[in-house]
Formats: structure tokens, C-alpha cells, sequence
């Protein structure tokens, strides 16, 4: 057993620590569990089971060394769920933050379909009726997420845009001149 997978964990042991990043989380705006731990460089939150807890975890047979999960697996673990098959399948955050472990916010999908969310779900405005919407062609949909506020466009490019949308023109190519 040197390489565990979350579902060599004692299902009891692992809804145990999981409660413990429930109590200790926070929910943003989009509802995304956050747990109140550091995330590692690149954005995850990881589950450790100590050496000490090692016979609890895997049972008393398992060699006493620390191990570590992602927290968002450890959600889908103890939910129930099946677990990706390694290599050909990711658990894909559809809000696209790593450290969230809602697990509303996963699903089971290819490599492909994980990475091509990666920029997806951005809130997109109009800058001149404030319109917004979430262009997304994902199913299941991504979770929608805020751009940082726009200026507020120069008049001149308002017009031109106005203009531009009575007219019926194809191409708003003018507007990327100015």
C-alpha cells in the first residue's frame, strides 16, 4: 500500500476528519467551501492523515507513514460518490477553484473537459447597459464567477458601440483601435 487512494481510508475515519474542515470553513459568495487551511502553491487544499493516525485510517496492518489527499476527494469520498479512474478521469471543480469541497461544485469528467473550464465561467458585462451574463458551453454548466469591476468606457467609444449595435454592422473592429 504505498501509494493510497482516498478509498483505502476507513470511511468512518475519513467522514471524522472531513466534519473537521466543515466546521472549520467558510462559504463565499458563488458557495464555495473554502476550508480554513492554507492551500499548497497551486491553489489545493490537502488532507493529511499523520503516521500516528495511520492505524485508524487504513487499519492495523498499514505501514505507520504520513499520507496526503485532496480535500475536494476527500468531500467526494465520503458523499458516497465513485471515485475518477486514475489517468482517464479528473473530479473537475466546475467553479474552478481548487480549494473548494462543495461537493455541488464537482463533477467526474475527462482530462480534456477538466482543463477546458479553466477559463471558463467568467461574469461578462456590457459596458453600456450593464448587462451581464455567463457564457459557458460546459454540461454540467460551470459555477459563474465575477471579472474585476470595468472602467466605465470613454464616451466617445459608448457612441461608437451605439451606433455600431442600430446600425446592424457584423464587426465591431472599430472598437478595438481606440
Amino acid at each position: 500500500m504505498d501509494e493510497a487512494s482516498i478509498t483505502d481510508v476507513n470511511l468512518a475515519f475519513a467522514k471524522k476528519s472531513f466534519q473537521v474542515f466543515l466546521r472549520n470553513k467558510t462559504v463565499d459568495s458563488r458557495g464555495c467551501f473554502i476550508p480554513n487551511k492554507k492551500p499548497r502553491s497551486d491553489g489545493y487544499v490537502r488532507f493529511s492523515v499523520t503516521a500516528g493516525s495511520t492505524m485508524n485510517a487504513f487499519g492495523p496492518f498499514a505501514p505507520k507513514k504520513e499520507r496526503t489527499f485532496y480535500v475536494h476527494h476527500l468531500a467526494w469520498y465520503v458523499a458516497g460518490n465513485s471515485m475518477p479512474k486514475p489517468r482517464l478521469e479528473h473530479l473537475s471543480h466546475l467553479c474552478s477553484n481548487p480549494a473548494c469541497c462543495n461537493v455541488n461544485h464537482l463533477v467526474v469528467e475527462t482530462p480534456e473537459a477538466n482543463n477546458s473550464r479553466k477559463n471558463c465561467g467568467f461574469e461578462v458585462s456590457c459596458p453600456c447597459c450593464k448587462h451581464t451574463f455567463a457564457p459557458c458551453d460546459h454540461d454540467p454548466k460551470c459555477v459563474p464567477r465575477k471579472r474585476k469591476t470595468l472602467s466605465t468606457p470613454e464616451p466617445e467609444r459608448v457612441t461608437r458601440l451605439k451606433r455600431t449595435l442600430s446600425e446592424g454592422v457584423d464587426s465591431a473592429d472599430d472598437f478595438e483601435s481606440s
